[in-house]
């Protein structure tokens, strides 16, 4: 029977006789999914703090409109 062993951490499925190749191979691939995962997340935020920044831009133009008397 071909047992595999899975790490909850990582969501690694490696069988137990795995060679060191293998769980190389295995926390590479790892890591380059945890990395574009983080990029989509870094893309994700930035657009947020554009969001955010275009907002209070706005916000700061309507009290300034409101603070500034009608001629």
């Amino acid at each position: 029977m071909n047992q595999t062993v899975l790490s909850d951490r990582r969501g690694l499925r490696v069988p137990v006789d795995a060679t060191a190749a293998e769980l190389v191979d295995a926390q590479l691939g790892a890591a380059q999914r945890q990395l574009a995962l983080a990029r989509e997340r870094l893309i994700a935020s930035r657009r947020r703090v554009v969001a955010l920044e275009e907002a209070v831009e706005n916000w700061a133009q309507f009290a300034r409109a409101v603070r500034t008397p009608v001629a």
